[in-house]
C-alpha cells in the first residue's frame, strides 16, 4: 500500500503538476528562469514546492478513482499511509521527496527526471577576441601594397639601357696604297664586344590566399563545428519562428539566427559554436536581450 500511494502521488504530480496532501499541504511543479551567480550560469530547472494552501484536486480523490473504492475507504488508505511516512516532524515520500518544517526537498530521481539536460551551474570563460589579428593582418597587407607600390614606381622612372655598338665602314671604292719593300700585311678586323644587359632583380610577393568561407553559408544544422547553439526561444510554427528571428535580428545587429527543429516546436538560436565556453559568455553578455536564453547540445555531439 505504502508504494502504491507514493508512485500515486509521483504520477500524479508529473501529469498534473499539482497534488493535495491533507491536512498537510500542496505540492507542485515551478519552473524556476535561469540566473547568475557571480561567474556562474545557474541554467533553468523544474523543482518541486511545497504550499501550505490545501484546496485543489486531493491524492484521496486520485486513491478513490484509480481503485474504483468509496472516498471514506479512500481516507482510511491515505490515513495509514500518512502515518507510516512521518518520521517525527518530516513526511518522507519516496521517489518524490521530504518535506521538512514547511520546506520540501526534491529527490534527486525526480530531479533527473524532470531536468534530462542537467541542472548543474555552468562557469563562464572569457571569450578570446580575434581583433588583435585581424589588425596585424590588415597592417601586413598594407605593408606588402606599399612596398610593391615603390618598386613598381621606381622601376617605371629608371632610363632605358642603350647598348652601344661600333658602326663598321662599308667601303665601296678600293683604295690603292703603295707597298713598300718587306711590308707587312695589316688585316682590319672588326671585333664585336659583347655587351651584357643588365637584367632587374624580381621581387616575389607572396599575399596569403584569403580563408575559404563557403562552410559559414551552411545551415547551422548542416555543419559539424558548431556542437553548441544558445536557444532563444521556441515556437509552434515555422512562421512565428521566423517572425521572432527577424525582430532579433533588427534589434540586434552583432547577433546571426537560425531555425532548427526541436522536438514538435521549431527553435530560434541566436549564437552558436563548437566551444561551450563561447555559449556560456553570449548567454552572459546577452541576458538583458534574451532572459530565457539556454545551450543545447545536438545528441549526436555528446
Amino acid at each position: 500500500m505504502q508504494n502504491a500511494v507514493n508512485n500515486l502521488i509521483y504520477n500524479t504530480l508529473t501529469a498534473e503538476r499539482r497534488v493535495v496532501l491533507p491536512t498537510v499541504g500542496t505540492l507542485q511543479l515551478c519552473h524556476l528562469p535561469a540566473s547568475m551567480s557571480g561567474s556562474r550560469v545557474v541554467p533553468p530547472c523544474c523543482v518541486v514546492e511545497f504550499s501550505s494552501s490545501t484546496s485543489g484536486r486531493t491524492i484521496v480523490d486520485v486513491i478513490a478513482q484509480s481503485a474504483s473504492i468509496s472516498m471514506e475507504d479512500a481516507e482510511d488508505i491515505y490515513r495509514r499511509w500518512l502515518d507510516r511516512s512521518r518520521n517525527g516532524d518530516d513526511v518522507v515520500i519516496e521517489g518524490v521527496g521530504t518535506l521538512r518544517h514547511k520546506s520540501f526537498t526534491t529527490d534527486s530521481a525526480l530531479l533527473a527526471a524532470l531536468n534530462p539536460e542537467g541542472d548543474k551551474p555552468l562557469r563562464l570563460r572569457r571569450r578570446r577576441s580575434k581583433l588583435p589579428w585581424l589588425i596585424l593582418l590588415v597592417v601586413l597587407l598594407l605593408g606588402v601594397a606599399a612596398g610593391a607600390y615603390l618598386y613598381l614606381s621606381k622601376e617605371g622612372n629608371a632610363e632605358p639601357t642603350t647598348h652601344l655598338t661600333t658602326p663598321t665602314e662599308t667601303l665601296t671604292e678600293p683604295i690603292e696604297v703603295a707597298e713598300p719593300a718587306n711590308s707587312v700585311e695589316v688585316v682590319d678586323e672588326s671585333v664585336d664586344v659583347p655587351t651584357v644587359p643588365t637584367e632587374p632583380t624580381e621581387t616575389v610577393v607572396e599575399i596569403p590566399a584569403p580563408e575559404e568561407v563557403a562552410a559559414d553559408n551552411l545551415p547551422w544544422t548542416e555543419r559539424d563545428d558548431l556542437r553548441h547553439w544558445v536557444v532563444v526561444g521556441s515556437y509552434s510554427t515555422e512562421q512565428n519562428a521566423k517572425r521572432a528571428m527577424r525582430d532579433i535580428i533588427a534589434k540586434n545587429e552583432d547577433v546571426t539566427c537560425d531555425i532548427f527543429k526541436l522536438g514538435s516546436m521549431y527553435a530560434v538560436a541566436a549564437f552558436a559554436s563548437s566551444d561551450h565556453a563561447e555559449c556560456e559568455e553570449f548567454v552572459r553578455s546577452h541576458r538583458k536581450e534574451f532572459k530565457q536564453a539556454w545551450i543545447h547540445t545536438p545528441k549526436r555531439f555528446k
